[in-house]
């Protein structure tokens, strides 16, 4: 029997822009971008500056107030503060968490923000990526690669409808990039619709469906 959970799940999540504009004093770092992305589709993001890629899934979450334009989720704008998707994870520039707890008591206490993802499901999260849920290390100790992968996990622990990351494999060793790549393919096949944003990797062309190219603003058709 179909639960009223998997009915949402299996719902079609579309994200509209429409002629969106973002300026940073007299530069646009966004002018007039124009796109729909679909679920079930991984979208590879390549600015030409970071800050544009951060800008723009900053603007989808609703962090990032824009000078014109619009951003829809399936229909509904989305305001500042408020993305009308019931779930997004995202992991956008460097990651933080709190120094003296493990990366098990972090991601817990993400979780006890909207309680729909259990500790089982937080392992499962944290052993996709190659983290060890019963490491007693602390944050603080983390390497810059484990900091990264604690933040990728947090983003797709909660199996949110829209998968945002920025640089997923930047920095990080072959055998954490393969994961990664295995981890972001796997979110597409449950029906996600994943942003990766990554300037560099263009091995990740090959698990896309689309490549966004933006280019001074503008983007390139």
């Amino acid at each position: 029997m179909t639960s009223l959970v998997d009915l949402e799940r299996e719902e079609i999540m579309n994200i509209v822009l429409k002629e969106i504009v973002k300026r940073r004093k007299e530069e646009r770092l966004l002018d007039h971008i124009s796109k729909t992305l679909e679920s079930g589709k991984i979208y590879r993001l390549q600015c030409c500056d970071r800050v544009v890629s951060q800008t723009l899934m900053n603007a989808i979450c609703g962090l990032e107030v824009l000078d014109s334009g619009g951003i829809y989720i399936n229909g509904e704008l989305v305001q500042k503060g408020i993305a009308p998707a019931k779930n997004i994870g995202k992991m956008i520039g460097e990651p933080t968490f709190i120094l003296g707890y493990t990366g098990m008591e972090n991601l817990q206490a993400i979780a006890s923000v909207h309680q729909c993802v259990t500790d089982q499901g937080i392992r499962k999260a944290m052993e996709m990526v190659g983290l060890n849920p019963d490491d007693s290390g602390k944050y603080g100790t983390y390497s810059d690669e484990k900091r990264k992968l604690l933040g990728i996990a947090s983003a797709v622990m909660e199996n949110p409808d829209i998968v945002m990351i920025d640089e997923p494999v930047e920095g990080l060793s072959e055998m954490y990039r393969k994961k990664i790549e295995a981890l972001i393919l796997a979110q597409k096949s449950r029906g996600a619709l994943c942003i990766i944003a990554c300037q560099k990797h263009l091995e990740l062309d090959k698990m896309s469906d689309e490549v966004i190219q933006i280019s001074q603003g503008r983007l390139i058709i």
